[in-house]
């Protein structure tokens, strides 16, 4: 796999459209990448900060810090930010055209905890192809 390298503030990202599923199941939303076969549990302040990724493409931390529907410290969203691009989860974007019309600076709640958790457990069945991963000797399908 490609190394990826953390992004410096000021890096346009999108989150990733091949092989990226994403589920909110209230209090946790689980994201698939069948790219890698991981997938991860995002909790707390990870949810709306990737929320307003999927809503917002093409943004910034700073961007993001400033005008995000909660207050963030910026290292702390650029950190998270960075292991998502890393996980690639997130994928290098055109910039987005500003936006004035979002959250007002006063009016932003706290951010939680940021909760993100890696998963490698089902990585060899996520990564099964059965359509394509079939052996006349071995059967249906063919773990690689």
């Amino acid at each position: 796999m490609e190394e990826r390298g953390i992004p410096e503030i000021g890096f346009y990202l999108k989150v990733a459209t091949q092989g990226v599923h994403s589920q909110d199941f209230g209090d946790e939303l689980v994201v698939l990448n069948l790219n890698t076969g991981k997938y991860y549990s995002l909790r707390g302040g990870a949810v709306p900060i990737w929320n307003f990724l999927k809503d917002y493409p093409g943004y910034d931390s700073e961007f993001i810090a400033r005008k995000g529907p909660f207050d963030a410290k910026l290292t702390d969203l650029h950190k998270f930010i960075s292991q998502l691009h890393q996980e690639g989860l997130l994928v290098e974007s055109e910039k987005a055209a500003e936006v004035d019309s979002l959250h007002q600076e006063s009016s932003k709640p706290a951010l939680e905890e940021i909760s993100f958790e890696i998963f490698e457990d089902m990585q060899s069945l996520l990564l099964l192809d059965p359509i394509h991963d079939v052996d006349a000797k071995v059967g249906w399908p063919k773990q690689k």
